[in-house]
């Protein structure tokens, strides 16, 4: 059953040209539990009372369980979007959640298949969740993130995949750039739609554990069209249909 959460905003940084962090300190209650890649549904309060709602999968851990954070592409007159920036720090605002099935499946989060997470745009949200909350745990696992965006200044926390990459030899990410046409960083940008990762996923981190595409555990999240696109194309590849999870954002 959801819960509705009183929340203050207690931190806003702006990523890039349309990318927006935004941390929520839990008020009433005052601790969130969620799955790592769940989400939370904003309240948009309207006009004469009406309230809206938009949906937004947590960008950090669920350790983190006072605090949450949002990655938000801001969209030129989208509800979720004029309200979240018109936002200041101090502001009260209320959500409901947490909810959603994009998650880790429990028999999957330690049966010794590599884990591909494939994300666009800030479908890497749900991603980095799952991420940090399961390496910490499984180190022994693989975990792979392909993440596309357009060019090299959408890139976000790129420092930190980049320690967690030095941290953990059984973590690696590639970050795939659309419209660049050069990568300052070679070893972790490569030119192309992130779906040149996943005809590179052999011969850039060798076979899976298991040997071939049927022995993936796949997430996909971001948007809608893309991720259907990306899941379409494993199964060609002979990925398995029950180990292809995916997140389709509106």
């Amino acid at each position: 059953m959801l819960q509705t959460f009183h929340t203050r905003l207690t931190h806003k940084e702006k990523f890039t040209p349309d990318v927006y962090l935004f941390k929520f300190l839990c008020i009433n209650p005052d601790i969130i539990r969620f799955e790592a890649g769940q989400y939370v549904i904003l309240q948009v309060p309207q006009p004469g009372g009406e309230v809206k709602k938009k949906l937004y999968s947590i960008f950090s851990p669920p350790t983190e369980m006072k605090t949450f954070d949002l990655v938000v592409k801001l969209v030129q007159n989208g509800i979720g979007s004029t309200y979240l920036s018109s936002l200041q720090l101090g502001d009260e605002v209320i959500f409901d959640g947490p909810a959603g099935i994009f998650t880790l499946k429990e028999e999957g989060k330690h049966n010794g298949r590599d884990k591909v997470f494939i994300a666009t745009g800030t479908g890497i949200a749900p991603a980095r969740s799952m991420i940090l909350e399961h390496l910490k745990k499984h180190p022994d696992e693989r975990f792979i993130l392909l993440w596309g965006v357009p060019k090299e200044e959408d890139v976000y926390f790129y420092d930190e995949w980049k320690k967690l990459h030095d941290e953990n030899p059984n973590f690696n990410f590639i970050v795939f750039l659309s419209r660049a046409v050069a990568v300052s960083k070679p070893d972790h940008f490569m030119l192309g739609r992130v779906n040149k990762g996943i005809d590179e996923l052999h011969t850039k981190f060798g076979k899976p554990t298991g040997g071939t595409y049927a022995d993936l555990d796949v997430y996909i999240a971001g948007d809608r069209d893309i991720v259907e696109s990306i899941k379409q194309y494993l199964l060609t590849l002979g990925a398995d249909p029950l180990h292809v999870v995916t997140e389709k954002f509106v």
